[in-house]
């Protein structure tokens, strides 16, 4: 049984999708303490998200390519 071209592109989506809830669980106990968030702390997390957000764009594109017969 072969697997469809866009697996691979899918595939590679897992670890960033467990990546990003595991950064939202850590924004949401830095929120929901009762100590001030340093705008620093908030800078550095932003730019690691951007990262995996554009890395989840890039798989999804190409999976949706595949899907279309583009590639």
């Amino acid at each position: 049984m072969s697997r469809h071209p866009a697996w691979n592109a899918i595939d590679r989506m897992e670890n960033d999708t467990t990546d990003l809830r595991r950064w939202a669980s850590v924004l949401n106990r830095m929120g929901c303490s009762g100590d001030p968030i340093d705008p620093e702390d908030v800078f550095v997390i932003s730019k690691v998200l951007s990262k995996i957000g554009e890395r989840l764009d890039t798989n999804r594109r190409e999976a949706f390519d595949m899907v279309r017969g583009k590639n």
